[in-house]
């Protein structure tokens, strides 16, 4: 009776490290680089989820932009007062940091304000 009690307390305690290790921590901007051009500037980004595993692409590129154009992330502040805002974004995307380290990205993509998400520079 013992052992099974015991048993249960590992397993529910993996589930809730393993719980939190892939939901619970913020994402993180490890670099960024303002490339300057004539009248307009571009943007790149790397950014570390801090996650075990990618399970929707599209969702997680989704809340990147929501963070990015809230301004929303905890180690960096976008400046827009004295270029505007960037013409396009270019983000490079790593799990974690065992992958940032190995430079092994997960994904990158790229955001250009007037076609592809005109409605998050309005």
């Amino acid at each position: 009776m013992k052992r099974k009690f015991l048993i249960i307390i590992f397993v529910l305690s993996t589930l809730a490290i393993l719980f939190y290790l892939q939901f619970e921590r913020e994402p993180v901007v490890n670099h960024s680089t303002i490339m300057k051009h004539s009248e307009t500037y571009d943007l790149s980004l790397v950014i570390t989820l801090n996650q075990l595993v990618v399970l929707n692409q599209k969702k997680v590129q989704h809340m990147l932009i929501q963070k990015i154009q809230n301004n929303d992330f905890k180690d960096i502040q976008f400046s827009y007062d004295l270029h505007g805002r960037p013409q396009n974004i270019y983000v490079k995307v790593y799990v974690n940091v065992l992958t940032y380290q190995f430079d092994f990205p997960a994904f990158e993509f790229t955001v250009n304000r007037k076609t592809v998400l005109s409605d998050c520079f309005s």
